[in-house]
């Protein structure tokens, strides 16, 4: 019942904030590859993309909702493998836990494997990732699998004793086949093998090598020791992980189907190699400075994803774990500090993509979630430390978040900036705060420590009743925390500028897209929806790459009737390619540049018009002039004005220009590009002599994208 509790209560959180279509970033292009079981872009993601096909079937809403509920339905599952992992870190021999969960026969490790587990469901990460297609929560669900197994392989080994090697290996297998499927699922997992392999060696390296019955037999380290290595247990799992990496054939067998998202058409060795070894992103990195370096690992937040009270829990927790087994402490805290480590010191990225980092520690927030459970073990078997828990954790809860702003310009000096809290209903300065924190934690620690002293057996049942409301509160108080950030329930940001962009292109246009949320919502509408099928997508950073020019150049099928044509998907897409891909093919692919390949496909196909996505219009040189119709560019067209109105009066944008929802940093410059949009449109009609037309665009594009202000007022002059 308690694992099916921690499943229904998460997701019930997660279907209430999820979002109901696709996202920016790869949201549109992951839903698409697996509805189109395709390769998806690089490394392929293989095993996210033939489970997305499998939800894809669900009879419910639209298949980009099908795919994210397979993200929730993964963090459910991991939260659920996060209270497993917990409970058989801290579990005994204990017939029950402390008086006041006994009439419910909630064992101690029960208790904190429920904390644990609602812990992780509410942080900030997991939860913003369970509500959008993306694989970091079936990531996180490998991770969680494979920690369960090794403890069980623990207990199954302990079971064995002396008795020599038994079905305790079947379980290392099982870790090495998931193993090699987990590299397959994220690139981080490969980070997290030191880890597993130092659970092995703490709990019994002889596994490997059997070092005791070495010194034994009077073999000390040195060459003798190999005929003591397990060369058949060592060549074995190696054969399992090559068996679970070896799903990684799904890319030249798909690719060879030419589906309709096929990244790198790695149908011979070259091609498997760039994408599985990513090659078609430049290395990531640069001169790191150290203040480049501290908002790096800055965006390991814990703060920001379990609350200031999960940190006396975190700190403590380490110490109950020490005190319960000090394999698993080490472990634990190995594994944290490792993987941080490592993101931080092999990602460097510059300051401006710092945010991506962020997502890759959700493997440490599920070990920090189960060190957690350490101190509900603490205050639950009466240790002294657990008054201290509760004293320290508590008062957070009751007055709000640290005034972290304030604390940090008392330690630099800086002059603090004019603030308040509010607690129940009095406005006062952050450093009464303190104050307030100092009493709370005084009185709960004494009170506490004052039933201990009097009669510790019949003190016991108070600090459980005390902790109960810690094990009530602190999930509500994540869910206040996080939920509006993380709230998607209403958000078509996404979908509706990639529907825009796409229903007012002009029929066979070529529309030329810049970024992966700029392109990828329209392939899931054009790929999954059929909605417009007859416009050709360029995404412009890809010109210079072989495999993309061959994908739109125009097939056998030009020929023919274009009505039957159309019927067809795989013939339409065929058709519309473009004429003079030979051409640019005949150039090396190192001296390709996008901005001089454009002009090139625009004479061989005059025939068709060119628009360009706002990113496209201008991160390249445009050929000729071009102008807002809509939402996208092309060349000036007789009606300009008819045009644009009717595109504007038809154009959907839910929720905007004032969205009442929290925004991503891709949502929040969307947004503004409708402003720098409709700015331009602005621009256009002032150079037409509409000052009227152009004076209501510069008001909306202020509405949008209020940064304009200052550039625009020019322009909003009278008598100009």
């Amino acid at each position: 019942m308690i694992p099916l509790f921690i499943f229904a209560a998460s997701m019930a959180v997660y279907l209430l904030t999820i979002a109901p279509t696709i996202s920016f970033f790869d949201s549109g292009e992951m839903i698409a590859g697996a509805y189109t079981l395709g390769v998806a872009h690089p490394p392929g993601y293989p095993v996210y993309v033939t489970l997305g096909k499998l939800f894809t079937f669900l009879p419910i809403h639209n298949v980009a909702f099908r795919v994210n509920l397979m993200s929730a339905f993964f963090a459910s599952m991991t939260s659920v493998m996060v209270y497993y992992i917990t409970k058989a870190a801290l579990e005994d021999d204990e017939e029950h836990g402390p008086e006041v969960f006994r009439l419910i026969r909630l064992r101690t490790a029960d208790a904190a494997g429920i904390f644990a587990a609602l812990a992780f469901s509410f942080s900030y990460n997991l939860w913003a990732w369970a509500v959008v297609s993306k694989f970091y929560t079936l990531n996180a669900f490998i991770v969680s699998c494979i920690l369960m197994l090794l403890m069980r392989w623990r207990r199954a080994r302990l079971e064995e004793k002396d008795r020599g090697w038994g079905h305790s290996l079947a379980y290392l297998y099982v870790i090495a086949f998931i193993a090699g499927i987990a590299g397959v699922v994220h690139i981080s997992q490969f980070v997290l093998f030191p880890m597993y392999l130092l659970y092995v060696l703490v709990v019994d390296g002889s596994v490997f090598v059997d070092i005791r019955r070495a010194r034994s037999e009077g073999v000390g380290i040195g060459p003798g020791l190999v005929r003591y290595v397990n060369l058949k247990t060592i060549v074995l799992m190696a054969f399992f992980v090559c068996l679970g990496h070896s799903i990684y054939l799904h890319l030249p067998l798909r690719a060879s189907q030419d589906p309709l998202i096929n990244w790198g058409a790695a149908t011979d060795w070259r091609q498997f190699k760039w994408v599985y070894n990513r090659e078609g992103y430049p290395v990531v990195g640069g001169t790191r400075t150290f203040g480049l370096f501290l908002k790096q690992l800055g965006s390991f937040d814990l703060v920001r994803e379990f609350t200031w009270a999960a940190i006396p829990m975190i700190l403590f927790g380490l110490w109950g774990h020490f005190k319960k087994d000090w394999r698993h402490f080490t472990v634990l805290l190995f594994g944290s500090v490792f993987m941080t480590s490592v993101i931080v010191i092999m990602g460097n990225p510059p300051e401006e993509n710092i945010f991506l980092l962020e997502q890759f520690y959700i493997p440490v927030y599920i070990f920090l979630s189960v060190i957690m459970g350490g101190a509900v073990r603490l205050v639950l078997k009466g240790h002294r430390a657990g008054p201290w828990v509760l004293a320290l954790t508590l008062p957070f809860i009751f007055l709000g978040e640290l005034p972290g702003a304030y604390l940090k310009n008392v330690f630099t000096g800086a002059r603090a900036a004019a603030g308040y809290f509010s607690f129940m209903g009095i406005r006062l300065m952050p450093y009464a705060w303190f104050a307030l924190f100092a009493v709370f934690a005084a009185i709960i620690l004494v009170a506490l420590r004052h039933f201990l002293r009097q009669a510790k057996p019949a003190g016991r049942p108070m600090v459980s009743l005390v902790f109960l409301a810690l094990f009530v509160l602190y999930p509500a108080y994540q869910l206040k925390a996080h939920y509006w950030k993380n709230d998607r329930n209403a958000n078509f940001i996404a979908y509706d500028m990639g529907n825009a962009e796409l229903t007012f292109s002009p029929q066979f246009a070529v529309l030329y897209t810049w970024g992966d949320s700029g392109a990828f919502p329209m392939w899931y509408l054009q790929d999954v929806e059929r909605k417009r099928p007859d416009v050709l997508l360029v995404h412009t950073p890809h010109l210079p790459l072989d495999w993309f020019l061959r994908s739109i150049r125009r097939g056998p099928s030009q020929a023919g009737d274009i009505g039957s044509i159309e019927r067809d998907y795989k013939k339409l897409r065929d058709y519309n390619g473009v004429k003079g891909v030979e051409q640019l093919l005949s150039v090396p692919e190192d001296f390709r540049d996008p901005a001089a390949m454009i002009p090139e496909i625009i004479s061989f196909n005059k025939e068709r018009k060119h628009t360009f996505d706002y990113s496209s219009r201008y991160s390249i040189t445009m050929p000729d002039a071009v102008f807002p119709y809509g939402i996208t560019y092309r060349a000036h067209e007789k009606d300009y004005v008819e045009q644009n109105l009717r595109i504007w009066r038809y154009l959907v944008t839910r929720g905007l220009p004032k969205p009442s929802l929290s925004l991503d940093l891709d949502e929040t410059k969307a947004v503004s590009i409708y402003g720098y949009i409709r700015a331009d449109l602005g621009k256009k009609y002032t150079d037409m002599g509409l000052t009227p037309l152009a004076e209501q665009e510069f008001v909306t594009a202020v509405s949008y994208a209020p940064e304009l202000w200052q550039s625009l007022i020019q322009y909003m002059q009278p008598g100009r």
